[in-house]
């Protein structure tokens, strides 16, 4: 955004004004200083031209700091507004969030799901709207789409011994989704079954076994050379495996790990490896990788990860983390920034509830400022699915649907607006249809 603009004019637009800080406390606009509105208790100037002028809200023009560049931020649960983020972001009236449950898919028919390791969501045929991937431990389950919101039979997949994870990628690059698992019948082993391209599964191949306790699959570049690697998350750190010859490269992070995460950044990709608490990695040419951040710190007394997704929260193309984790006696969800450099700082903090399952971040009003879907298992402290502000944290509806293991967001009924669907711990499926004005 600074490129495209040249240093002379935007001197020539400035005016002599003094500078009015930013950020201080406020109810509404009015106990603001001019010019300035009130948005998550916090006085700033609006999306405009002022903006533009001094979109890091440092005092000076773009191009011109009036303050040190962004810097690590600590975990202290403040707004980042030292950030363009926030102006980014549509800080409009928010419209009222309403959704419709449309129809509950299951339970799912023999042989048995088992426990529920794996929630998905994509067109895994070419009809455009989005079908359903139920993994769990015992077997996995495709449920189809034949139109919108009407589904077809449950189709029932296996893998090796106990199954720790599913997911769907492109595994024979021919276009559409395959189905990979990560099992263990005394040792692991990735496997994949190809798609026919009308969303059914079979054949494919697998990793050779590897003798460690697993505990869930990534697939992703983590090398930056645009050919997707396998990384396997296990009891004794993370592995890397060669796609290509499946061989084992040896562990790339030495901590115990239960999900591993890539964030692309502008030179190599990064590693967020969620443990006890989430730790970030920078990885250099040689694969060699270092730790140089832990989210949060331990003094909040974290009691696990659950889950993240990396995506692109503030709209400025990089991509940012959300994290799902637990601490004793609730849930937080922790928003991170990731800056030009790659590092991550806070963008927003907030408690999501105890016994919080899984999460999804989707904008469900179409104000270009995304949402965060919180689902929730048995003995939840708050409704079952929370539904909260990206930026502030703030809820902006709840959906009460019994106890839910995960949950996903797609197109299930072609209306152009994005829904959400949970799968309970039996593998029945709810679809809540958006119906947001």
């Amino acid at each position: 955004m600074r490129a495209g603009l040249a240093l002379a004019a935007l001197l020539s637009l400035v005016s002599c004004t003094p500078h009015v800080p930013e950020g201080l406390a406020c109810r509404t606009t009015t106990d603001c200083p001019p010019e300035q509105t009130c948005v998550a208790s916090l006085c700033h100037r609006p999306v405009g031209l002022d903006a533009h002028l001094d979109a890091d809200l440092d005092g000076g023009a773009d191009g011109v700091d009036a303050a040190p560049p962004d810097a690590l931020v600590p975990m202290d649960g403040a707004l980042d507004v030292g950030t363009d983020a926030a102006m980014r972001l549509d800080s409009g009236p928010q419209p009222l969030l309403a959704f419709d449950e449309s129809i509950t898919l299951g339970p799912l028919p023999s042989p048995g799901l088992g426990t529920v390791t794996a929630f998905e969501s994509a067109d895994l045929g070419t009809d455009g709207i989005d079908d359903f991937v139920v993994g769990g431990t015992n077997h996995a389950y495709a449920i189809r789409s034949v139109g919108p919101i009407t589904y077809g039979a449950a189709l029932a997949y296996a893998t090796t011994g106990i199954a720790h994870d599913w997911l769907l990628d492109d595994a024979d690059v021919d276009g559409d989704l395959d189905l990979w698992s990560l099992g263990e019948g005394g040792t692991g082993v990735v496997e994949y079954a190809t798609n026919d391209g009308a969303g059914v599964f079979g054949g494919g191949s697998s990793v050779p076994n590897f003798g460690f306790e697993v505990r869930s699959l990534t697939l992703a570049d983590v090398s930056g050379d645009h050919v997707v690697d396998i990384l396997v998350s296990t009891g004794s750190g993370v592995h890397e495996f060669d796609r290509g010859t499946s061989s084992d490269l040896g562990i790339v992070v030495a901590m115990p790990a239960i999900a591993t995460y890539v964030v692309p950044t502008g030179a190599m990709p990064r590693l967020l490896v969620m443990g006890t608490d989430t730790q970030y990695y920078e990885r250099a040419s040689s694969g060699a990788t270092s730790q140089i951040a832990t989210f949060p710190p331990t003094a909040v007394n974290v009691a696990g990860g659950i889950d993240a997704v990396v995506i692109d929260v503030d709209g400025d193309t990089h991509e940012d983390v959300v994290l799902l984790h637990s601490i004793v006696g609730s849930t937080e969800v922790v928003v991170l920034r990731q800056l030009p450099s790659g590092d991550l700082a806070l963008l927003s903090r907030f408690d999501a509830g105890h016994g919080a399952t899984d999460l999804v971040v989707v904008d469900l009003d179409d104000r270009a400022r995304p949402e965060i879907a919180v689902s929730h298992g048995s003995g939840s402290s708050t409704d079952n699915v929370s539904v909260y502000d990206a930026l502030t944290g703030s809820q902006r509806t709840s959906l009460a649907t019994g106890s839910q293991r995960g949950i996903v967001s797609g197109q299930f009924d072609m209306d152009g607006r994005t829904d959400l669907a949970c799968v309970s711990s039996d593998g029945s499926i709810h679809i809540w249809l958006n119906a947001t004005l």
